[in-house]
């Protein structure tokens, strides 16, 4: 069975420094596919997620508002 991490926050910028080191000790431990949650920080965040999962072989992005955003996300933004 894939080993699979549904909610990482791999691109924030905490992990600037060591993100591919990270990323190695993972894939070492066994961990197979990787689901980077583009929120936070609204759009940015979103943004971001998209390209480095583009960037990370694996690795997915999804795109969320919180409930407690969701009165200030704008309809029409598009990621």
């Amino acid at each position: 069975m894939p080993l699979v991490d549904t909610h990482s926050h791999i691109d924030v910028d905490r992990f600037d420094k060591d993100r591919d080191e990270v990323l190695r000790r993972a894939w070492e431990a066994g961990l197979d596919w990787l689901v980077i949650v583009g929120s936070g920080d609204g759009l940015p965040g979103a943004r971001r997620a998209l390209a480095m999962a583009r960037d990370i072989e694996r690795a997915f992005a999804t795109i969320g508002v919180h409930p407690h955003e969701a009165r200030d996300w704008p309809l029409e933004a598009n990621p």
